[in-house]
């Protein structure tokens, strides 16, 4: 079986970290791209990766992950994260590599509301325009899951009181880690040409906010007394701590993104099999 050489952007994250052991595990050489890394020291929007690097290291396949959350307004996420991502997308494109992945979100699609998905959204037609691979997980969930899912989980353990932002009725779809790693993967290992379209990689099993949060406490043995908050109370808040700085394990645009989720996301294009996630 053909082993793939590829570079992971976002290695220090919880995802790309994820795919880059899978592909590991899988015989793939990786070349790790973030910015704790002294071979490759990587920050999206501020290190520019020379073409001679991608051409050198022979590699195949960018699977591009990361994102800086730490900037909040939309012109700092434009510069570093979307101007960051195709100015990579841009070199390695021209270097030769083989096949470009984006690891993009639900969150982004025709007329979404977060800085989050828009970023995603713009990003995404660069990659299509290149003929690379663009993937959008729902809500990723998992044993050591990031975001509002890993906040969530901390919180269940600590106390039975959870708060449920807004009516706890949204609509969400969702992403098992191994199920997304597996639909990486299988693109990596793809000879097929990238299709020119977004592909969904959740389960089409609608689930609802309250409902994620119920199944959560009841994995760890839990029964949870869920208090309804307004979701922009909740969301002014967060908008204030981050002004002080505050550190935070997800943001108020987090908080968009829950509230305005796409109304009519397409499921008919998996590429490959997503198991029912009522286990998560």
């Amino acid at each position: 079986m053909k082993k793939f050489i590829c570079a992971i952007t976002g290695t220090n994250g919880y995802l790309g970290s994820k795919i880059q052991n899978f592909l590991e595990k899988n015989g793939c050489k990786v070349f790790s791209l973030n910015r704790r890394d002294k071979r490759n020291p990587f920050i999206l929007g501020e290190t520019n990766i020379d073409k001679k690097w991608f051409s050198d290291n022979k590699i195949e396949v960018l699977i591009h992950c990361a994102y800086d959350f730490s900037v909040i307004d939309w012109n700092c996420i434009h510069t570093r994260n979307v101007v960051g991502s195709i100015s990579l997308l841009n070199t390695a494109a021209e270097s030769g590599v083989k096949k470009l992945i984006f690891i993009s979100s639900m969150s982004a699609y025709e007329g979404c509301h977060s800085l989050y998905g828009q970023a995603k959204l713009e990003v995404e037609k660069k990659v299509l325009e290149l003929k690379g691979w663009v993937l959008r997980p729902g809500l990723i969930v998992g044993k050591q899951a990031a975001g509002i899912v890993g906040s969530m989980q901390k919180l269940i353990k600590l106390t039975p009181i959870i708060p449920l932002i807004g009516s706890g009725n949204q609509i969400l779809y969702l992403s098992h880690e191994n199920d997304l790693i597996a639909s990486i993967y299988q693109t990596v290992k793809s000879s097929e040409e990238a299709p020119f379209f977004s592909i969904t990689t959740a389960n089409a099993t609608p689930r609802t906010f309250k409902e994620i949060l119920i199944m959560l406490a009841q994995q760890h043995g839990r029964s949870p007394i869920l208090i309804p908050l307004p979701w922009r109370a909740v969301w002014f808040l967060f908008k204030i701590m981050e002004i002080f700085k505050f550190s935070l394990s997800f943001r108020s645009d987090s908080i968009i993104s829950l509230m305005y989720q796409n109304p009519s996301p397409d499921f008919s294009k998996e590429i490959v099999f997503f198991r029912d996630c009522k286990k998560l």
